[in-house]
């Protein structure tokens, strides 16, 4: 984590029960160590300023995974209730303390730090673009960046879709910024999906 002109507080959501994967996918090894904390570490390296967990499921073994990681943590008792249940938390969590949060979903272990860096710096209250998307072939991505402006509009999000009905009332305060990788759009819901991850990360080491 860096110094930043803007207050950036990544928000992980890690409290899912990982039903399509047949045990907790961020525990899964990967890289040597569990998927969550791979995930932190490449947050980390970006220009947040601080790293809030949202965790739900397997509670006390997530925080286990991450501890001694420069983050903090809350909990959200009604996970199974769908995603929209711990965004609801993280951001209640936060409100008041950054200008700005960055929504990460805990198994995107190769999300880029310069990545992100790059939807922090699009960020601009100035003309009037307070979203930020990550695109990759003309495909939403993961993480979104909201401004603090939101955070009300956040806690009313329900069900399991998270956001993604709240951006498409905010397109035209959208900036949409197009990545060159498909790292954006890759996570582990499920065992394929995770073993795609490993073989890009395996092909880069």
């Amino acid at each position: 984590m860096k110094k930043n002109k803007k207050i950036v507080a990544a928000l992980v959501l890690a409290a899912g029960s990982s039903t399509r994967m047949g045990a907790n996918k961020l525990l899964a090894d990967f890289n040597g160590r569990p998927m969550i904390v791979q995930t932190v570490a490449q947050i980390e390296a970006s220009q947040v300023n601080q790293i809030v967990v949202v965790t739900g499921h397997q509670a006390a073994k997530i925080e286990a995974a991450l501890r001694g990681e420069p983050v903090s943590f809350t909990h959200n008792p009604d996970y199974v209730l769908g995603l929209s249940t711990s965004l609801r938390v993280g951001v209640a969590a936060l409100i008041g303390k950054a200008d700005a949060i960055l929504v990460c979903l805990g198994d995107m272990p190769l999300i880029d730090p310069a990545d992100i860096n790059k939807m922090i710096d699009a960020l601009d209250y100035a003309n009037e673009k307070s979203v930020v998307v990550p695109i990759y072939a003309g495909q939403m991505g993961n993480p979104v960046l909201w401004a603090a402006k939101h955070v009300q509009a956040l806690m009313a999000c329900e069900g399991d879709r998270g956001a993604r009905g709240l951006l498409e009332k905010l397109k035209n305060e959208t900036a949409k910024i197009e990545i060159g990788n498909p790292r954006v759009v890759l996570d582990a819901d499920t065992p394929e999906g995770l073993a795609k991850l490993r073989a890009i990360a395996n092909s880069e080491n």
